[in-house]
This record gives structure tokens, sequence and C-alpha cells, in this order.
């Protein structure tokens, strides 16, 4: 008892005592909470030297609580492992609340020896738990104020105020998500989405929801004689489109058909970009076994800038097929009007963004056939190319989409195959230009066994 109250009167004088400034700092990382969840946080101490007692108050933002550990007495705060702990002379911590105060949690510790410092280093000092009300909507901040830390000559330092992001994940579709989401906030996708497209290198993955068809012969697809449709003559998709960073790429043929072209669920991260849907997810999707195979919809370059004809827009992030496409100098035009071709003497050119593609270079005033993401442009004004085998027509470029070509094919020159690792070399399986597995091939071009071949 003798040491105890000595060690208290002499933490009395400390405190009484002006402190120095250091550099040293408590801090909390950025985390995600869902509303009602009761989540467990670390407070991080980043410190230079050796320490036996420190204190600092935590404040939670509107709409978050502190959690009791223990249900005897009051106390908001957990020893981590390093904060070290003999059963002798343990350390003290206590998390409690100031009767009178401004509603922040101090939190105290000191060891009543210097013989079991917490050592210098960064990383977890202790822990505290909150909840979140069942109606919380809204992002905040936590902060670590006042802190003040007493080094083993009984000198105190006055440590910096820091802050800490906390994101609200709010559940929603993603139609809700795509219309009214906010950039940086965390959101859990609660509809199944069909995986339509993994990238070359299986960082990334494109994917829709079932939002319906624009129905042909009813508005606002309908076609007149005065608007002939010049798209493919099946219903056009018109689901909202995703791009999903993964946390972990895809790296197996076993896991890319566990995905591809299935329906994923458990979806879940923070939104990066709302004019082109991009999430940066936190947790690897959740594959089902229910297949959704996806017919991709077909676009000519009218589509991306012609309101003449009825010619439907594309989706942001939509992976789709672009046809008719003439290609000179990083555009895509409709070529000029012919006996055969554009008889109907269709205006429109789009901007080709070449970053995602690694095939042979392109060959200007050629037709292709592209398989590609097609995404919103970010600038309104729309740019002119001068038109130049196949004869582009002249004309603007699209001010709202640009075009990242995947697959470009003219006849029968393939351009580009998709690299996807396989778990075994010649596994008897019949691929796409795509690397996606086919069952049933009809006649085309395939990957078989590591070799291109022919069906007809």
């Amino acid at each position: 008892m003798r040491k105890v109250i000595l060690f208290i009167s002499v933490m009395v004088s400390l405190l009484a005592m002006a402190a120095d400034v250091t550099t040293d700092r408590f801090y909390i990382n950025d985390f995600t909470i869902s509303p009602g969840e009761e989540k467990e946080i670390e407070v991080n101490l980043q410190s230079t030297q050796e320490y036996f007692s420190f204190q600092v108050n935590i404040y939670l933002p509107e709409g978050l609580s502190f959690v009791n550990y223990n249900p005897r007495r009051p106390n908001y705060a957990s020893r981590t492992g390093r904060i070290p702990y003999s059963e002798d002379d343990p350390w003290s911590i206590m998390g409690k609340f100031v009767e009178g105060g401004d509603g922040s949690l101090l939190v105290t510790a000191y060891s009543p020896n210097l013989f079991d410092p917490i050592e210098p280093g960064d990383g977890a000092l202790f822990k505290v738990k909150i909840k979140a009300d069942e109606n919380l909507v809204s992002d905040g901040m936590i902060y670590c104020k006042y802190s003040e830390v007493t080094d083993i000559e009984y000198n105190n330092f006055n440590g910096p105020d820091t802050e800490c992001n906390v994101s609200v994940i709010k559940s929603v579709t993603l139609a809700e998500m795509v219309a009214g989401g906010k950039v940086n906030s965390s959101y859990e996708i609660t509809n199944p989405l069909t995986c339509a497209y993994i990238s070359e290198d299986g960082t990334t993955i494109f994917a829709k929801d079932d939002n319906g068809f624009a129905l042909k012969d009813q508005p606002p697809y309908v076609a007149t004689e005065d608007q002939p449709r010049y798209e493919r003559p099946e219903d056009f998709d018109q689901s909202n489109w995703v791009e999903i960073v993964l946390p972990e790429p895809i790296t197996t043929i076993t896991q890319y058909q566990a995905i591809n072209e299935h329906l994923i669920t458990g979806i879940k991260g923070k939104l990066l970009d709302k004019v082109n849907p991009k999430l940066q997810a936190t947790v690897m999707p959740t594959s089902t076994s229910t297949e959704s195979p996806y017919t991709p919809n077909c676009y000519i370059p009218a589509n991306f800038s012609q309101n003449t004809y009825f010619l439907m827009p594309p989706k942001p992030q939509e992976y789709a097929k672009v046809k008719w496409a003439v290609y000179k100098d990083g555009a895509f035009y409709v070529p000029q009007k012919t006996a055969t071709n554009n008889v109907h003497d269709l205006n429109g050119a789009v901007a080709a963004n070449m970053e995602l593609y690694s095939g042979d270079e392109l060959v200007n005033n050629t037709i292709y056939e592209l398989s590609a993401i097609i995404r919103a442009k970010d600038s309104e004004t729309p740019s002119t190319l001068k038109s130049g085998s196949i004869v582009p027509k002249e004309g603007e470029l699209s001010a709202k989409y640009v075009i990242y070509p995947l697959q470009a094919i003219t006849n029968d020159v393939i351009t580009d195959i998709t690299d996807i690792k396989s778990d075994a070399e010649g596994d008897g399986i019949y691929y796409n230009l795509l690397g996606q597995p086919v069952s049933n091939p009809s006649s085309g071009i395939y990957i078989y066994n590591g070799r291109k071949v022919v069906i007809k």
C-alpha cells in the first residue's frame, strides 16, 4: 500500500509540472462499421523512447458509444500484449468518463515500478470496444486528444492530437449506389451481381445487376422508319455496372471458373469513383454455384454520340462489343458512306484509351470488332479529329464516352489473347479469345491446350 500511495503522490507532482512536447502519438487506424455492429478497435502508440505511464482522451462521433469491458465496475479499456504484464506488479489501465467533462473517454495507465516500461515502437497499446446505433447513417471522425506520456526519468510530454475516419457501411443495391453513392463512403451491395469480365491480371472484375432490358417496340426503345435499328436484334441489357478492385488477385483457372459468369455476393468496400462506378473491395466476393451467362451488348461508334437515329447509349463500366469501328489515330469512327459501308450515312466517333489493351498495335483505316470496357468521359467538351483500304468518316468525338479496348479482331487477324493462368498445362478445355471456358464450342476461334484452333 505504501508503494502505491507513494507512486500516486509522485504522479500528482509530475502532472503538476509543465510538460514538454513530443512527436510520439496515439492514433487509431481508419475503419468501417455497420449500423448496430459492436466492434473492438485498437489504439496505437508510435513512440521513440520508454514510458511507464500515459493518458489520452478519446472522442467518438454521434451515433457511436463505448462498451464496458468489466461487468462489475466501469472500465472501457483493455490492454494489449504491448503493455508489460506481471502478476506481482501489473500495469493498471483504466478507461472511464470524467464527470462533468466533455464526453470523452479518459484512458490512463501506469506501471507501479520502473522495471516494465512500454518499449519504443509502433503498434497497438490498448483496445476499446464501441457500438454503432441501429440507425447510424453518417460517417464520422474519432479523435485522440490531450495525450500525455511519462518517461522513466519522470519527464512528462504532451503528444499531438490525431484523428481517424469512421466509414459507415451502407447496405444498398447496386442501382442505389450508382444513383446516390458518395465517393469514399463504404457500401455493401445487397443484390447478387453477375461477374461478366475478369481483368487480364486478375485484380479487377466487372459486374452487373439484373436491371432489366430496353424492350423492343416499347418506350424508349422504339424504332420507326425514320429511326431504324443498327444494333443487335435482341433486347438491350440496361443493367447497372461496377468495377470491383479485389483485395487479392485471381490467379488460377479454378478461381476464374468459380467467379466468371456466376452470381457473386458479399460485395463490400469503398466507392472510389461515382461517374464510372468503382469499388475497392475489402473482402473477396463470394461465388455462388448459380451460373449467370452474359451476352454483351453490341454497339457501333454511332452509339456513343449519335442522336439522329435511335441508338442505345452504353452504361459506364459496361463490358461490351463494339463493331463496325474504323480505327484512326487513337479513335474509332463509323466508315465513310459507300455502296456497301454505312449506307444510311450515320455519324459517330469515340476516343480510345489503350491502357487495358496489350495486343498488337492497331492499324489506321482498318475496321475492327472489339471487346471493350466503356467509360464515361470526365470532360463535357467534344474534340474533333480529321478523317484521312477504309476511310473513316470525319466528325466530333463523343463528349460522353471513352472506350478501353481489351481485344481487337479484324477479319481473321487476332490482335490480343487474354492471358489466363492455367492450373495445369493442357487442361483439355476450350477457351474463347477472352480466356473464358466454353463447354460446347461452336464455329469460331478458340484456345485449346495453349494453342489457337479454328472450329468450322
